[in-house]
């Protein structure tokens, strides 16, 4: 009977910790995880639960060992494998990383999503026999999922191109874009006029008649721009400073819009353009319950107890909500990261993003990318002097010491030897640029797209004969 009481009472509790997990209340979940392992240590759900949610509040390690401690009751399970190799990716373990996705192909030898995980790894060399297993498998169309296929071509046009060989890795690329862009739903005129409607409604006048009805918290950081612009980097360097909490790619602002101002509704369920077009109407008490509600989620997602002085948010499409950001927190501050535009839009295309609809193809891709230059234009006009940063790739490149103290000085705080060692702090980085901060900084990426030159006519169409022509994102149009 009492054994049968300690297994009801670990359902419930993991019950609860999901419910809460769901929510996006991962410090809460934590604790009816561990509640519910206690009392039920041999369930390999608990611990891989568990493990994701010590990933969500920036615990890499503990989640390792959550994952290791699942695969010890339940060796062969596949997704925690992956969990495994992902959480070991991003805190830099990289040969470690390296054994897990080998071990998931091993079980699962025609699922592309682990050939392109193992190749992101880096070093995957001609003659590798998982690059021979994966240009084998790419041939059988017929026989493996869409899904397969897809990332079986991303993995082998980085592979490819990481090797030199352009021409073939381009065209991998080309195909695993296709495909995806066949099963993305993605509304173009939907996405783009959203942005002028924002023009339209958050002018200079507006943001400063409400100025300082939000919450005056100095902490909030926000990194914005577009994918693969050196914003990783900028994280990084900021994150090596003692005084600096940095959580990567936070939900937290959308999430908080939707609970203000959208009364309770999910993000799903929010539509942003419908408060832009009433923004003026806003009162004030909304826009302080806003910027609390989105201090209250980080500090609860990433406060480890020790004090902090600066919080990381690098959600990078929060470039679209710059005026909500200004109205709901009037001290934060806003970092915005630049590279040159074809660069960036090519980096885009060669990596395979889950929420990045627009990344699929290179005429959408150069379309989304003027009207993101269109909208930061829009903000460094309407924005007071100093209240956003502007960082070029290039210039960090060229003078590292020189950004990183301009970017330390911004936020508000003392300069820490520190920030010029960022490749060696240790931290969580889950995006594409987990491996290059890992490193110091290196020239080899500028003008990488020049050998695909011959395939990007339809990206320059859709960027414009300015954005274009420009190799360098501090000679762009408007900056």
């Amino acid at each position: 009977m009492k054994t049968d009481l300690r297994l009801l009472a670990a359902q419930k509790l993991f019950e609860r910790g999901n419910g809460f997990a769901n929510a996006a209340s991962n410090r809460e979940a934590l604790a009816f995880y561990r509640g519910a392992v206690a009392l039920k240590a041999d369930d390999a759900d608990i611990h891989v639960e568990l493990g994701r949610a010590f990933e969500a509040i920036s615990h890499p390690e503990d989640a390792i060992g959550c994952y290791r401690e699942a695969l010890i009751r339940d060796p062969g399970r596949l997704q925690v494998i992956n969990y495994l190799g992902n959480a070991l990716h991003a805190v830099g373990r990289f040969s470690e990383a390296k054994l897990a996705y080998q071990s998931a192909i091993e079980l699962a030898p025609t699922t592309g999503a682990y050939y392109r995980n193992l190749v992101q790894c880096g070093g995957m060399a001609e003659g590798d026999p998982y690059l021979l297993a994966m240009k084998y498998l790419v041939q059988q169309t017929d026989a493996l999922r869409l899904d397969d296929l897809v990332h079986l071509h991303f993995g082998l046009g980085m592979a490819l191109t990481e090797q030199g060989e352009y021409e073939p890795g381009f065209d991998h690329l080309l195909e695993g874009n296709r495909l995806q862009r066949g099963r993305v739903d993605y509304d173009e005129a939907w996405t783009l006029s959203g942005f002028e409607l924002t023009r339209q409604n958050i002018t200079a006048e507006l943001l400063e008649h409400k100025h300082g009805a939000g919450n005056p918290s100095t902490a909030p950081i926000f990194i914005v721009g577009m994918p693969r612009s050196g914003s990783t980097l900028v994280e990084q360097i900021l994150a090596s400073h003692p005084d600096v909490i940095a959580g990567g790619e936070l939900r937290d602002f959308p999430g908080a819009m939707a609970q203000v101002l959208g009364n309770g509704q999910t993000m799903a369920e929010f539509k942003p353009q419908s408060i832009v077009a009433e923004i003026a109407s806003v009162p004030a008490s909304q826009w302080l319950a806003l910027g609390t509600e989105y201090v209250r989620r980080v500090d609860s997602a990433l406060s480890t107890g020790a004090p902090y002085r600066r919080s990381i948010d690098k959600m990078l499409m929060n470039f679209s909500y710059i005026g909500f950001i200004r109205l709901a927190l009037p001290n934060a501050r806003i970092i915005h990261t630049r590279r040159a535009p074809v660069e960036t839009c090519l980096s885009c295309f060669s990596r395979f993003f889950i929420n990045v609809p627009f990344s699929y193809d290179l005429r959408e891709l150069g379309r989304y990318y003027r009207e993101y230059d269109t909208q930061m234009a829009h903000w460094r006009n309407v924005l007071p002097e100093g209240a956003l940063l502007e960082v070029h790739y290039e210039d960090i490149v060229e003078d590292l010491e020189q950004q990183a103290r301009r970017i330390v000085a911004y936020s508000g705080l003392e300069w820490n030897d520190a920030c010029m060692n960022f490749h060696k702090t240790r931290r969580t980085v889950r995006t594409a640029s987990s491996i290059q901060v890992r490193q110091p900084v290196y020239k080899t990426s500028l003008e990488a797209w020049r050998p695909a030159e011959e395939h990007m006519q339809p990206l320059l169409d859709g960027l414009g004969p300015e954005l274009a022509a420009y190799t360098h994102a501090r000679t762009a149009p408007g900056t």
